[in-house]
């Protein structure tokens, strides 16, 4: 089995051909404007029935549907904290890269 990796990569999100996109989704999984929506107009319809399948998600949690549309193969529905306008500290940035430590394995299909 390969190791997860993250990369971080600076472009349009919609347009990488990666194994997974991650969206900071909120709690319904509803893809309605900015970068959900780009999501959504661009995948199609879908992401977001395989959204609505999956239910809510709590803070902490994700939901990973395929791709749809997009180039990539997976979209990663992650639920991070509400920072409530405040500045991000690297506590957030933590949680962030430790939620996605543990999904990434499911994203890749290599979860045990």
């Amino acid at each position: 089995m390969r190791a997860a990796r993250i990369v971080i990569i600076a472009g349009d999100l919609v347009e990488q051909q990666v194994d997974a996109i991650v969206n900071a989704a909120n709690t319904d999984l509803l893809l309605g404007g900015g970068v959900a929506g780009a999501i959504r107009r661009r995948g199609g319809p879908t992401i977001q029935r395989e959204c609505d399948a999956h239910g809510r998600v709590k803070v902490g949690e994700a939901a990973i549907t395929g791709g749809g549309e997009l180039a990539a193969r997976h979209v990663d529905g992650s639920r991070g904290d509400v920072l409530d306008h405040r500045p991000v500290v690297p506590e957030d940035v933590g949680r962030t890269v430790n939620l996605e430590r543990r999904i990434a394995p499911v994203a890749l299909g290599e979860a045990e």
